[in-house]
């Protein structure tokens, strides 16, 4: 069992964890790995690093992902991205309600998912 703290900026920050992995060559299937992941990232950036970790993923027997302290910052330029008028506006409302609402953490999980959604939409995911 394997527990890694990473402090996220950028998908780059995630290399260290992926070079260990890789470094345990055909024991990575026996690896389980809890990655406990902090910092503000972009809307853009988070849709990276899920990414990243969903192609990590299968190649180890079990993966925790702990993101309780990993917090969007979602920037104008995320809001832009959204061309759809709908769903910028929806993102825009989930975005206030994140910073309002008692519980903001499903408002966040809300705003990933439309952001992961309309990425595919757009063709920029799988």
């Amino acid at each position: 069992w394997i527990k890694r703290a990473v402090t996220v900026a950028t998908p780059a920050d995630l290399s260290p964890v992926e070079v260990e992995i890789a470094a345990a060559g055909s024991a990575k299937s026996n690896l389980l790995l809890e990655l406990t992941l902090s910092g503000a990232i972009s809307l853009d950036t988070d849709a990276e690093v899920s990414a990243g970790l969903a192609a990590l993923e299968p190649s180890l027997f079990h993966l925790v992902i702990r993101r309780d302290d990993l917090k969007l910052d979602a920037g104008g330029s995320d809001m832009a991205g959204l061309h759809d008028p709908q769903l910028a506006r929806v993102a825009q409302r989930l975005d206030e309600m994140r910073a309002t609402e008692a519980d903001g953490t499903i408002a966040e999980g809300a705003l990933r998912r439309l952001f992961a959604l309309s990425r595919q939409l757009e063709g920029h995911g799988s």
